[in-house]
């Protein structure tokens, strides 16, 4: 068994155990050159979705710079194994029960090249 995939079991052990933390959503990867700024729209193509579990979690008071970090930010984080497109080709997140949209601002593996999981930060959206 290689690294990366004792790596991938200790994950899926850990997000099954923080059930009560987990939210369900969509995952939205939108062609960029069908994005209308005007209208802050998506209109032509049909959207590729990935549902997700994902641990959401916001920052720290002291992490709230006002530039990088804004207030009302937050990050997810989704198993490698739950996405089937590029995890920076990801564009908003939506939650499942509320239907709240948040854009994907930032991405980051977790750890370095043997990524299994990734932290997306996100702004409303």
């Amino acid at each position: 068994m290689s690294f990366q995939a004792i790596i991938q079991d200790a994950v899926g052990v850990a997000f099954d155990a923080v059930d009560d933390v987990k939210v369900a959503g969509t995952l939205t990867v939108r062609d960029n050159q069908s994005y209308n700024t005007g209208t802050r729209t998506y209109p032509d193509g049909t959207p590729d979705v990935d549902s997700v579990e994902v641990i959401k979690y916001d920052f720290r008071a002291r992490e709230i710079d006002g530039d990088r970090v804004r207030h009302g930010d937050t990050n997810i984080m989704v198993q490698l194994s739950e996405l089937s497109s590029d995890y920076r080709a990801y564009q908003t997140f939506t939650e499942t029960v509320s239907g709240k949209v948040w854009r994907v601002i930032s991405f980051d593996g977790i750890p370095g090249q043997a990524a299994v999981i990734y932290q997306l930060r996100l702004q409303d959206g």
